[in-house]
């Protein structure tokens, strides 16, 4: 199993993302990256899209989550993910139209008044954290009508297949 790599504290970065502190952002490798999604404005951490191809051949190294939680009840789905991966460090994984994956930054936990707060864990689901040192050797993208429309994809790993989607705006992990 590979060494664990640890999730950077807010502290431990400079930058803001969406005016929040930028937690975990990092240089990477840029090869894999697409123009599309590419948000510069001075001040800022850049974020980019990322094409699921380019998480093969890495090992899943950690793995961070967001939570919402209203009056004092967690919402049985995580927010974001963000699995820390070998080559390409943490990358983040959202809903937006389906299924995101870019190197977003992890965000600092947040207080949303009366709607509750987002909570952010050096945690995430089981079926993802028991892979944690496993090599993601193949990806099947999720597609829905129209074609082309990806909602997911499932990570094909050493111990097993994970899938990941926005299923109406919901992020969906199972095995």
């Amino acid at each position: 199993m590979a060494p664990r790599r640890s999730v950077p504290s807010c502290r431990e970065v400079e930058g803001t993302v969406r005016g929040r502190p930028a937690c975990g952002a990092q240089r990477r490798p840029t090869s894999h990256l697409s123009a599309a999604g590419v948000n510069v404005s001075p001040g800022r951490v850049v974020w980019v899209h990322i094409e699921s191809g380019a998480l093969v051949g890495n090992t899943f190294d950690d793995l961070a989550a967001s939570w919402h939680e209203f009056e004092g009840r967690r919402s049985s789905k995580p927010i974001h993910l963000w699995l820390y991966l070998s080559e390409l460090g943490g990358v983040q994984l959202h809903t937006l139209n389906g299924l995101v994956i870019s190197t977003r930054p992890v965000h600092a936990a947040y207080d949303m008044a009366e709607h509750g707060r987002v909570v952010v864990e050096r945690k995430g689901p089981a079926m993802l954290s028991e892979r944690i040192g496993e090599r993601i050797l193949q990806i099947s993208d999720l597609a829905q009508a129209p074609p082309g429309a990806k909602v997911g994809v499932v990570l094909h790993m050493e111990g097993g297949a994970v899938g990941i989607a926005d299923l109406g705006d919901e992020l969906v992990v199972t095995e």
